[in-house]
């Protein structure tokens, strides 16, 4: 089950939006002036299929519809009462969603929000008075009321909201909303990208260092995981195989192999490892085997080694492919430094002088870039529909226009679909084929 088509009628009292996703193509770009609510649209996307439905509370719309391939149908409808109410097209029943309004906050939890806590949690937000708040991105001023109702999914995504609104949250459930959201896993990749949150139990009670850190070091952490993670197995598949190819020389038929297809295969397997060790992935190991010192009655033997070294490889394959993408578009597009992996500290950057470059010195752009790649690569289910905000963010021209063709070559090994926001003719780069632009004038029903 998948998302197929998502629409607003009445977006800030305005606007009228269809988005039909291009499932062939598995890209979809939506394009249109500041103001019109491309973000919203993403936003609401994520918030609905993650259960975060406060903040559907915290902007004016009448109704937003979210289009099944199961012929299901899920509509988001604000009453006059200014209730928000979810139903669907089977069961007609509505359901009003929780609004975690500002009344349910105690003065304990307030307390806890002090300046420091609410910059460390939300991007771009700076205390600039008493109660007084500015986005320095979009230069709105909040009040300390306005920031909480505007950021109120930020507060609950990082466990600040008091116990008792937690629980209200949780007792929260409609079955057949959970039926028809459950299958479906959304990723929502936003413009702030280079900082990631790191959870710790009343973290706001400990010294704040750690709250936030940066992506491309936490990523890079996160890559070193996943190579172990691999290369255990391929230590466990490695020992169980050892331990019974005695057995299975004695005991399996052994179909007779020229000596040249043999040594054919050995070539394959011997570039094969090269490659991995060229990706960090194998360490150097003993001399190979040389198929001109092999006599004719080992030749079973040889070729019970070459399945099992097949069986042992074939277990770094996909990580193998990841980090081929990763590397080939990093190198094409970064000038004078290349990107090599290590499993013992992940990314690694030098310059042409062979100097080491720390990940912390990559320019914004860089940081940018390495991030979207490895989330898409490496962080992503398979059959998601990912939701990119603004991907031209800090990215030189040239690379925005090489990015829908970066997204193809992921896609050949990476099951998903991909919606986009932009502001980029760049990004779009001639695939007007895959945009629906958001316009300002009334293009639906009232």
């Amino acid at each position: 089950m998948k998302l197929v088509e998502v629409s607003v009628k009445k977006l800030f009292g305005i606007f009228n939006h269809i988005i039909s996703l291009n499932s062939e193509e598995k890209i979809t770009i939506i394009h249109g002036p500041n103001g019109f609510g491309k973000t919203i649209m993403l936003k609401s996307i994520d918030c609905l299929f993650n259960k975060q439905f406060n903040f559907f509370y915290s902007f004016p719309f009448k109704k937003f519809s979210f289009k099944l391939d199961n012929g299901n149908e899920i509509y988001i409808e604000r009453n006059n009462a200014d209730e928000i109410n979810v139903s669907n097209n089977i069961n007609k029943k509505e359901n009003k969603l929780p609004d975690l309004s500002l009344s349910d906050l105690d003065l304990d939890f307030r307390r806890r929000l002090m300046p420091e806590i609410i910059e460390s949690i939300i991007p771009d937000v700076y205390e600039i008075g008493r109660n007084k708040y500015i986005n320095s991105r979009t230069k709105e001023i909040f009040s300390i009321n306005e920031l909480l109702r505007e950021y109120s999914n930020e507060l609950i995504s990082h466990n600040l909201w008091p116990h008792r609104l937690k629980t209200k949250i949780r007792k929260f459930k409609i079955q057949w909303l959970d039926d028809l959201l459950k299958p479906i896993s959304i990723r929502f990749i936003e413009t702030e990208r280079l900082m990631t949150y790191t959870p710790h139990k009343q973290w706001y009670n400990r010294r704040l260092e750690g709250a936030y850190i940066s992506a491309v070091r936490n990523y890079s952490d996160d890559l070193i995981e996943e190579i172990k993670l691999v290369q255990t197995k391929y230590a466990d598949v490695s020992q169980s195989l050892d331990r019974t190819f005695p057995k299975r020389l004695m005991e399996e038929e052994f179909v007779d192999l020229d000596k040249s297809v043999l040594e054919n295969e050995l070539e394959k397997l011997e570039h094969k490892r090269i490659h991995l060790k060229k990706l960090g992935l194998l360490e150097q190991e003993e001399e190979e085997i040389q198929i001109q010192k092999i006599k004719q009655d080992w030749e079973k033997v040889i070729s019970i080694y070459i399945d099992d070294v097949k069986e042992k490889l074939k277990i770094f394959e996909d990580l193998a492919k990841k980090i081929d993408i990763l590397k080939n578009i990093i190198n094409d597009h970064y000038l004078y430094k290349k990107l090599y992996i290590s499993k013992k500290h992940g990314f690694i950057f030098k310059n042409n002088k062979d100097d080491e470059i720390k990940v912390h010195e990559l320019s914004s752009g860089e940081q940018h870039e390495l991030v979207l790649l490895y989330e898409l690569l490496f962080k992503v289910r398979k059959k998601s529909l990912i939701l990119i905000d603004e991907p031209e963010i800090s990215l030189h021209v040239a690379w925005q226009k090489r990015f829908l063709g970066d997204i193809k070559k992921i896609l050949e090994i990476r099951n998903f679909e991909i919606l986009i926001a932009t502001h980029s003719p760049q990004i779009i780069n001639k695939r007007w084929d895959l945009t629906i632009q958001l316009k300002g004038e009334n293009n639906g029903d009232d």
